[in-house]
């Protein structure tokens, strides 16, 4: 197989490779948009469910009410119940959860029995004997209709669970898929790639030395032992004839290889100073100032410092910065068991990593260690990805290690913030 029919063959699998991709990326969107069409179709159900049994709750009572007459609240409420009855059915198939359809089930359970407690609720009403009525109404009826009320609301709750969770499935394998065909595409690039070019250049330079002989032009020779040039010119090449400078310059030049790195070099110098300083703490005013150049160095949008309690049940916000005041006011308390970074890293007493979106910046929680065991996290929000570097971590780790010394014990309940 000649190398151009390989070449084809790996475009069109690169193009295949897409399509299938995009097709099958195309089919979780809608599949997606499915789950969310009908988890707001759920939530419609629920809500006019509720609204109902508000309604019947206050046309019972209307049964007893002085200056009323119950020929029209009983009638209604046989209506109303008639349309609940057929928005249970409608809700009930329209949930996935089992335990979602379980809370249904037993809401509709309630209904029923409410259904048969009006039964006998006209009839007392229908015989003018309104305090038995009365007592059916606000005892048994409240309480059954409180109960399905209760049932209905459990119901959306499991049915909402259910359903992020098979969005993050689609989400996920949307992901997955994606990345699948980023990883083809790049294969077939490289093996669409060019030979690499050193090869052709000493072809070339070696054409370039033969057509200079013939023209006599001047001359290319290597250098001495030494790697210099006579008259100080750069290593590896002799130019023969004083003219040929330009030469000399523009070869010197394609000889440099310029050097890229990776990411941005960590401020060690910088974090060493700040360390120091932090060291001679004296006064909690003085810290907000080296918040700043922490911030600075780790290149956060903010810092917020989190204490432990003595109980060590939750963690509060003590110094702060980079947020607004009102911002900062509205900082509640993390509990310890708090599913969230802060609380991790508190428990763990390790280092964890929230990843930033194209949306949000992302995070790096790193706990405050002393003698006497975790007494608090460093949370930093970190700009332009750079929680996922290892240097960034490795400087928070080395920042809150020096803020651990200050924090030292746990402070008290009525421990004042300071903010930068």
């Amino acid at each position: 197989m000649t190398p151009r029919a390989m070449r084809v063959i790996l475009l069109l699998l690169a193009m295949a490779a897409t399509g299938a991709a995009a097709y099958s990326i195309v089919g979780i969107e809608q599949r997606t948009a499915g789950e969310r069409n009908e988890l707001q179709a759920v939530r419609e159900h629920v809500r006019g469910i509720l609204v109902s049994i508000l309604e019947l709750r206050a046309g019972e009572r209307s049964y007893v009410a002085v200056g009323q007459g119950h020929q029209f609240w009983t009638a209604h409420v046989t209506d109303l119940l008639v349309g609940v009855d057929a928005t249970v059915r409608d809700l009930r198939s329209a949930v996935r959860s089992e335990a979602a359809a379980a809370a249904v089930d037993a809401a509709a359970v309630a209904l029923d029995n409410f259904r048969k407690l009006d039964a006998r609720a006209q009839e007392y009403v229908s015989l003018d004997q309104k305090l038995l009525a009365s007592d059916l109404i606000f005892s048994d009826g409240v309480e059954m209709t409180d109960t399905a009320a209760t049932q209905i609301d459990t119901a959306l709750t499991q049915e909402i669970q259910a359903r992020e969770q098979a969005l993050a499935t689609l989400r996920r394998q949307q992901g997955w898929t994606a990345a699948g065909a980023g990883g083809v595409l790049v294969l077939v690039m490289l093996l669409l790639a060019p030979l690499p070019a050193r090869r052709e250049a000493g072809a070339e330079r070696t054409r370039t030395g033969a057509a200079l002989e013939e023209t006599g032009a001047p001359s290319l020779k290597p250098a001495g032992r030494d790697g210099r040039q006579p008259g100080g010119r750069g290593p590896g090449i002799e130019i023969d004839e004083p003219g040929a400078r330009g030469l000399q310059i523009e070869l010197d030049l394609a000889l440099e290889t310029p050097m890229v790195s990776a990411e941005p070099v960590p401020d060690l110098d910088g974090t060493a100073r700040l360390c120091t300083e932090l060291g001679r703490v004296m006064e909690t005013r003085e810290v907000p100032p080296l918040l700043t150049r922490a911030a600075q160095i780790l290149d956060a949008a903010g810092l917020v410092v989190w204490v432990s309690d003595h109980a060590g049940v939750e963690l509060r916000p003590v110094l702060s910065h980079g947020y607004p005041e009102k911002i900062v006011a509205q900082m509640r308390s993390i509990p310890r068991d708090a599913q969230n970074a802060a609380a991790l890293a508190f428990r763990s007493g390790q280092t964890r990593v929230v990843v930033g979106t194209d949306m949000a910046n992302g995070a790096a929680v790193v706990p405050l260690i002393t003698p006497a065991g975790c007494v608090g996290v460093l949370a930093a929000e970190l700009r332009h990805g750079s929680e996922q570097r290892e240097s960034t971590r490795a400087l928070a780790t080395i920042l809150a290690a020096q803020l651990a010394t200050l924090v030292g014990a746990a402070p008290s309940t009525g421990a004042a913030q300071a903010q930068a």
